[in-house]
C-alpha cells in the first residue's frame, strides 16, 4: 500500500517511502510510533527527523542481494503470465533498450558505458568503463541443449520482444566490444540473464533506487535518462503470485522445456 502523507509527513503505519525508497524494506532502531520528515539518504543509511522534536533516527538497509551474475531464465520464465516482475515492473522490450543505448550516445558505444570495468566479470580485452552504474556482467548462457557457455564473455538479456515464434530479442553486451545492440535473436529455450525496468519512475538520471522482487530479495536499481533498471541481474524465484520458477540442472530435461524455468551457471549456486 502506498503510505499516507499529509503535510510531508509519513504514516509509520504504512510501508514509508523516502525519495522513492520503500521503507518497508528498512530496520529502524528506535520506537516506531511517529512520524518521521524527508530527509537525506548517506550510501545505506538513512536518518531522519521525528516529526515533533529535534531527534534523529537512523535507518539502516541490511537486506540487500549481493548479486554476483545472479539467475539464467528461458523466454517462458521470463514472460510467463504470472509474472517474474513485482507490481510497477517490466521485462523490458527490444525498444525500450534502444532508448537507453540511444541516450547512451548509440549502439557503437553506449556497451562500454553499461558494462562493469575490470576483468573480474568480464574477460580482457574489456573496455567498459560503467559510467551508467548499469553494472552489466558476462553472465553467459545455457543453450538450447542445456549446455552452459560463455561466461565472462558475454552478457545477454532477454526482450520482451518476439522475433519469431521460436525466437526473441535478446540485449547484446560482449566483453571485446563497445556496443550494445538488440539487432540479434536467441531461441526462447536459451538461458539468459534478466534485467527489468520500471513501468513508470519518479527518479531522474543518476538517482538510485531499490526493487523488492516476489520472493523479498532487494536489489540496486539506477535511473539511466528517463528510465529506472535494475542494477543487478535478476535472482528472481518466484512469480508474483507465489508460484515458485522450477530450477531445471538437468541438460535434457533442460532441452524438453515449453514452459518457465531458471538455472544457475554451471549449476553451481556460487555463480549467483
Amino acid at each position: 500500500a502506498e503510505p499516507t502523507i499529509v503535510d510531508g509527513y509519513v504514516s509509520q503505519q504504512e510501508p514509508l517511502r523516502f525519495d522513492g525508497l520503500p521503507f518497508d524494506t528498512y530496520v529502524i532502531t528506535e520506537d516506531s510510533q511517529e512520524g518521521y520528515v524527508f530527509g537525506s539518504i548517506i550510501s545505506d543509511t538513512v536518518v531522519l527527523s521525528r516529526s515533533n522534536r529535534n531527534e534523529s533516527v537512523v535507518v539502516t538497509n541490511d537486506k540487500m542481494e549481493e548479486i554476483k551474475y545472479g539467475l539464467l531464465y528461458n523466454w517462458y520464465a521470463a514472460n510467463d503470465v504470472r509474472n517474474i516482475t513485482n507490481t510497477g515492473w517490466s521485462l523490458p522490450s527490444k525498444s525500450n533498450y534502444e532508448v537507453l543505448s540511444t541516450f547512451l550516445g548509440g549502439n557503437l558505444i553506449s556497451g562500454d558505458k553499461l558494462k562493469e570495468s575490470g576483468t573480474i566479470y568480464w574477460n580482457t580485452p574489456n573496455s567498459g568503463n560503467n559510467s551508467s552504474n548499469f553494472n552489466g556482467r558476462g553472465a553467459g548462457l545455457r543453450n538450447e541443449l542445456g549446455q552452459f557457455h560463455a561466461i565472462k564473455i558475454n552478457g545477454y538479456t532477454w526482450t520482451s520482444t518476439e522475433m519469431t515464434l521460436s525466437i526473441a530479442y535478446i540485449f547484446q553486451l560482449i566483453y571485446n566490444a563497445s556496443t550494445g545492440l538488440t539487432t540479434g535473436g536467441q531461441d526462447k529455450k536459451y538461458g539468459s540473464p534478466i534485467r527489468l525496468i520500471k513501468i513508470s519512475t519518479t527518479l531522474s538520471d543518476g538517482e538510485e533506487g531499490i526493487y523488492t522482487g516476489n520472493d523479498g530479495k532487494i536489489y540496486r536499481t539506477i535511473c539511466i535518462g528517463t528510465q529506472e533498471w535494475l542494477a543487478d541481474n535478476l535472482a528472481e524465484t518466484k512469480y508474483r503470485n507465489g508460484d515458485t520458477i522450477p530450477e531445471v540442472t538437468d541438460n535434457s530435461a533442460w532441452a524438453a522445456l515449453t514452459t518457465g524455468a531458471m538455472c544457475v551457471y554451471n549449476n553451481d549456486h556460487n555463480n549467483i
